[in-house]
């Protein structure tokens, strides 16, 4: 979807307007489990974002679209704030 060489802040910005459908809890928790950040480290962060990176949010983001649930994709789930 994006190119690399964007800061991670940059892509969580432009990602989050091209998935308007997923809610902001499913957003956040494919973003960051697939890049390895933090939440603030994801919107805040000028770390540059390296292709192999690009490569797997992007399949993760495409698995999502295509109907698989967030917790198949990052292989956790979260009960009563624990994962």
């Amino acid at each position: 979807m994006r190119e690399a060489a964007e800061t991670a802040g940059e892509l969580y910005k432009a990602m989050r307007l091209a998935y308007p459908h997923l809610s902001s809890e499913e957003f956040d928790t494919l973003f960051n489990t697939s890049l390895s950040l933090s939440y603030g480290e994801a919107v805040f962060s000028e770390r540059k974002i390296s292709p192999d990176m690009l490569k797997k949010l992007n399949a993760n983001f495409a698995r999502r679209s295509a109907g698989t649930a967030v917790e198949y994709i990052t292989g956790s789930v979260e009960f009563m704030g624990l994962t």
